[in-house]
């Protein structure tokens, strides 16, 4: 078996991770293709065979690969073995994927949703004019972008 040199790049520690997780091979290519699938990135086909190749430093993980693992273990790449860190990057860096916060106050948003409309309406059709007070941007218009966040 010959091993791809990449500099930086320890293999091991993705077999290390994936082991700390509790993951099988079979599990972790599942896992890997959700991953990838939910943040709207390439799905991989992440089958056993390429993770173990992964893994033993057979074949060096592409950027989608590489982004998937991150994903699927709250980890960077300089953790994961990929590369060294940079100079100057921490060696733990927080990974947030954020989702739209859930609605507090439904009237609240709603008199927002329909100002950010109105200033949409104004920008796109002539321009927000000077004497223009907030009060008259929230005047409602059409429904559907005031309604946006209530159809989630």
């Amino acid at each position: 078996m010959k091993t791809t040199q990449r500099p930086g790049w320890t293999p091991s520690r993705l077999r290390e991770h994936r082991e700390a997780h509790g993951l099988t091979l079979e599990a972790a290519g599942e896992r890997l293709r959700l991953a990838a699938s939910r943040h709207g990135l390439a799905v991989p086909a992440a089958n056993f065979q390429t993770l173990w190749g992964h893994e033993q430093g057979t074949i060096f993980p592409g950027p989608h690969y590489r982004r998937a693992y991150c994903l699927l273990y709250q980890a960077t790449e300089p953790e994961l073995g990929f590369r060294p860190p940079l100079p100057g990057e921490s060696q733990k860096a927080e990974i947030v994927i954020s989702e739209l916060p859930a609605p507090t106050d439904l009237a609240t948003d709603n008199a927002a949703a329909q100002v950010i409309e109105e200033a949409f309406t104004k920008v796109s059709i002539g321009g927000i004019e000077p004497g223009d007070s907030t009060g008259s941007l929230a005047r409602p218009r059409g429904r559907r972008l005031a309604q946006a966040p209530r159809r989630r």
